[in-house]
């Protein structure tokens, strides 16, 4: 149970780049 807590704490982080970088992508698509 304690691993399978520690891995969405990871997953999340990950996450959280692949949103930024989406909206990263959106932002300059808007802009162009």
């Amino acid at each position: 149970m304690l691993q399978q807590c520690k891995f969405p704490r990871e997953s999340i982080k990950y996450y959280y780049y692949y949103y930024y970088y989406y909206y990263l992508i959106t932002l300059l698509v808007f802009i162009t």
